[in-house]
């Protein structure tokens, strides 16, 4: 069952809170569960957000046959589920472990699908500022 509101903004809370160096860092999540870390800090929260968005915009969309359709795949540290990582180093996306058939090759390309849905059309669902 794909996760979304704000049991999504949760989900990533506790995987950043247990990822020690991320947590002081701002993070925006996206509708279809790919969360944006990003590493310098911005002055308010919509400079966050905006901040996100052109990268999600840049980075997220896949072209296959380029480093954009890769991705790799990690059990969650603390939540049911699976992260899968792309091209750009701070965004993932979550994948509950009832999702991609209990395949991790499905998973990862279910993952790397939410993010190609979120690149395309980038719609937050929330903000962590961390000023």
């Amino acid at each position: 069952m794909k996760i979304e509101g704000n049991q999504l903004k949760d989900t990533w809370r506790n995987i950043i809170e247990k990822l020690t160096p991320k947590a002081d860092k701002s993070w925006v999540v996206f509708k279809h569960g790919t969360c944006v870390i990003l590493n310098e800090s911005t002055s308010s929260a919509e400079e966050t957000e905006s901040e996100a968005i052109e990268i999600m915009a840049e980075w997220g969309p896949v072209h296959p046959g380029s480093s954009a359709g890769d991705f790799n795949i990690f059990k969650s540290p603390c939540e049911d589920g699976w992260i899968i990582t792309g091209h750009y180093p701070d965004m993932y996306t979550f994948v509950g472990l009832d999702e991609g058939e209990g395949n991790e090759v499905m998973t990862g390309l279910l993952g790397r699908g939410r993010r190609d849905e979120d690149g395309r059309d980038p719609q937050v669902v929330h903000v962590e500022h961390k000023g």
